[in-house]
């Protein structure tokens, strides 16, 4: 199945480091790249949950990072601003 997130997907597997910092306006490039039409909703500029991590969600936008081995890190992000991930293998 695909998603308009997969760009992000790609995105993140391509890059090397533990940690990358996404505005939010590089999140819409990289999402226009699959979608011209489309970017991020409202909500994920305004509620964290968006974000989320757990898995059991479902989501989503959240299945393309997790699936690239990355995390969200809501504590190094800007709501509305920019998002951090972090690389999966950096926790353990």
């Amino acid at each position: 199945m695909t998603s308009m997130y997969d760009p992000i997907r790609d995105e993140l597997r391509k890059y090397k480091g533990e940690s990358v910092t996404y505005t939010y306006v590089k999140l819409n490039e990289l999402i226009k790249c699959r979608s011209p039409k489309k970017e991020l909703p409202l909500s994920a500029h305004k509620r964290k949950i968006w974000w989320d991590n757990h898995e059991s969600s479902g989501h989503t936008q959240m299945i393309s990072w997790t699936s690239a081995g990355w995390l969200v890190d809501m504590k190094a992000s800007k709501l509305g601003e920019y998002i951090t991930f972090i690389k999966k293998s950096t926790l353990n």
